[in-house]
């Protein structure tokens, strides 16, 4: 996001040091120069029907997105506050009980309070973390729709912003693609290791075997363990380790993706 507002801010920046530089020249020269032709007349740089397109159904998308995010935020607090509503219920019911004598009942209960008021904290936390998300999407929504408005009325400026955009996704695709390949390597590094570990614990129960066989029978119990743990952890390790590779994996195909996307909207091709 840093990294397309910064794009967008640079070029519109440039754009206009050369506008500045333009009237430089012509107070020196002491020339008029010809205004550029506004959208719609002839030597005017229509903007891609395409980009507008795109961006207005962007906008329109993100705004949509935003508010079924806000009220799934809101449901979900309403959920979490009925939620500690029913532990409040809970807890009278366990003091009755616990009156009644009945407490092994009342601790029962209690505790199902507890569970009950921790998970209406959590969801009414998300609820409200999602609101704030939705309300955001909304405004960065309003944002690309007065960047679309912009672009209809300054298409030139808009065809070169695009074009910085296209250059900024194909390096971010370049650099999203490296990233996949060091987290899949990572990845077989991890399981490599889970397989060593697995071996080790393979041995230890062997020998933990032979201890038995010998009569050291808490000896051999304890490296039994040992074994039995470390073939656990080797087998977890190279399942994450299968994971990072399947991340990795992905990271580089949308890297791809994305450097496709680039190229195809710059007219470049892939580098």
């Amino acid at each position: 996001m840093k990294l397309k507002k910064a794009v967008v801010w640079g070029s519109f920046l440039l754009l206009v040091t050369g506008g500045g530089a333009a009237l430089n020249a012509q107070g020196a020269s002491g020339e008029v120069m010809p205004a550029d032709p506004t959208p719609g007349e002839p030597g005017a740089i229509p903007a891609s029907p395409a980009l507008k397109n795109r961006s207005e159904r962007a906008s329109d998308q993100m705004e949509r997105q935003g508010e079924r995010m806000e009220n799934r935020g809101e449901r979900r607090e309403e959920r979490g506050e009925k939620m500690e509503a029913r532990a409040e219920d809970l807890r009278t019911k366990a003091d009755q009980l616990e009156s009644d004598g009945k407490i092994k009942e009342a601790q029962i209960l209690r505790h199902r309070a507890e569970m009950l008021d921790k998970k209406g904290e959590r969801m009414q936390n998300q609820g409200e973390r999602m609101q704030e998300r939705g309300e955001k999407r909304q405004e960065h929504a309003d944002k690309m729709e007065k960047r679309a408005e912009w672009a209809k009325d300054h298409p030139e400026a808009a065809d070169k912003m695009a074009h910085h955009r296209e250059e900024a996704l194909e390096r971010r695709g370049e650099r999203k693609e490296r990233r996949g390949e060091r987290l899949e390597n990572r990845g077989e590094r991890r399981e490599e290791r889970g397989e060593r570990l697995e071996n080790r614990g393979e041995r230890m129960q062997g020998r933990a075997e032979k201890l038995d066989a010998a009569g050291h029978e808490k000896a051999a119990d304890r490296l039994e363990r040992r074994g039995e743990r470390m073939e656990n952890k080797g087998e977890r390790m190279q399942n994450q380790g299968q994971r990072m590779q399947n991340r990795g994996e992905r990271k580089q195909n949308r890297g791809e993706r994305m450097q496709d996307r680039g190229g195809r909207r710059g007219g470049r091709g892939r580098k």
